[in-house]
Protein backbone atom coordinates (compact mmCIF):
# COMPACT_ATOMS: atom_id res chain seq x y z
CA UNK A 1 0.00 0.00 0.00
CA UNK A 2 1.24 3.32 -0.72
CA UNK A 3 1.41 5.85 1.73
CA UNK A 4 1.33 9.66 0.93
CA UNK A 5 3.08 10.42 4.28
CA UNK A 6 5.67 8.17 4.58
CA UNK A 7 9.05 9.33 6.15
CA UNK A 8 11.47 7.82 3.69
CA UNK A 9 9.81 7.43 0.42
CA UNK A 10 8.20 9.73 -1.73
CA UNK A 11 4.79 8.74 -3.98
CA UNK A 12 7.02 8.55 -7.16
CA UNK A 13 9.56 5.98 -5.55
CA UNK A 14 6.83 3.81 -3.47
CA UNK A 15 4.84 3.80 -7.20
CA UNK A 16 7.68 2.32 -8.76
CA UNK A 17 8.45 -0.46 -6.25
CA UNK A 18 5.09 -1.77 -6.27
CA UNK A 19 5.17 -0.84 -10.07
CA UNK A 20 2.21 1.31 -10.22
CA UNK A 21 1.87 4.25 -12.40
CA UNK A 22 1.76 7.84 -10.55
CA UNK A 23 -1.60 8.37 -12.50
CA UNK A 24 -3.00 5.30 -11.64
CA UNK A 25 -2.39 6.53 -7.96
CA UNK A 26 -3.86 9.73 -8.28
CA UNK A 27 -6.86 8.57 -10.25
CA UNK A 28 -10.44 8.75 -9.22
CA UNK A 29 -13.10 6.99 -10.81
CA UNK A 30 -16.22 8.69 -12.16
CA UNK A 31 -19.79 7.18 -11.38
CA UNK A 32 -22.27 6.96 -14.80
CA UNK A 33 -25.43 9.35 -14.09
CA UNK A 34 -28.39 7.93 -14.25
CA UNK A 35 -29.30 9.26 -17.88
CA UNK A 36 -26.34 7.57 -19.25
CA UNK A 37 -27.65 4.09 -17.22
CA UNK A 38 -30.87 4.52 -18.78
CA UNK A 39 -29.94 5.01 -22.46
CA UNK A 40 -27.48 1.96 -22.15
CA UNK A 41 -30.30 -0.29 -21.15
CA UNK A 42 -32.27 0.34 -24.32
CA UNK A 43 -31.70 -1.38 -26.77
CA UNK A 44 -30.25 0.31 -30.13
CA UNK A 45 -32.37 1.61 -32.61
CA UNK A 46 -29.03 1.32 -35.20
CA UNK A 47 -28.42 -2.36 -34.37
CA UNK A 48 -31.90 -3.31 -34.65
CA UNK A 49 -31.84 -1.51 -37.77
CA UNK A 50 -28.69 -3.40 -39.32
CA UNK A 51 -29.47 -6.74 -38.07
CA UNK A 52 -33.23 -6.37 -39.78
CA UNK A 53 -30.90 -5.07 -42.89
CA UNK A 54 -28.79 -7.99 -42.46
CA UNK A 55 -31.51 -10.78 -41.91
CA UNK A 56 -29.87 -11.34 -38.35
CA UNK A 57 -32.74 -11.18 -35.88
Amino acid sequence: MIKRDHPELSISQQCKLVQLSRSAFYYTPVGIGSDTLAMMKEPSRDIRFANALSGNN
